[in-house]
């Protein structure tokens, strides 16, 4: 159970991100190609995205990899603060209201826009 909300935070804060991207620092930005190479058929929306990126943790690039344990640690606290919301509005939201309440690392991704 704690797997599948750490999941969906990580994949609002993944969604709230991808709409701040431009930058190769962004968890979205650094697994793109990732995610077109291995779960590219992966239908979006409940956490599907971040659990076929982590099925295949082995063969994401570095970047990617390390991104992931980006999304890993602040899936909790995104949760706790905005629940499991998955639209992009919503969450893009919650996480700009809720920006002084994430810890230095999540504040820091989510800059990197």
């Amino acid at each position: 159970m704690k797997a599948r909300h750490l999941l969906a935070g990580g994949l609002l804060l993944l969604c709230a991100l991808s709409s701040w991207a431009g930058n190769a620092a962004t968890p979205q930005s650094a697994c793109r190609a990732d995610y077109s190479r291995l779960c590219a058929d992966t239908q979006p929306g409940g956490g599907r995205i971040a659990q076929c990126l982590k099925a295949h943790q082995a063969e994401l690039s570095g970047a990617c990899q390390a991104s992931m344990g980006i999304i890993s640690q602040c899936g909790e606290q995104v949760k706790k603060l905005c629940g499991t919301q998955t639209g992009r509005a919503e969450a893009r939201q919650c996480l700009q209201a809720h920006a002084n309440d994430l810890s230095a690392e999540c504040r820091a991704a989510i800059a990197s826009r």
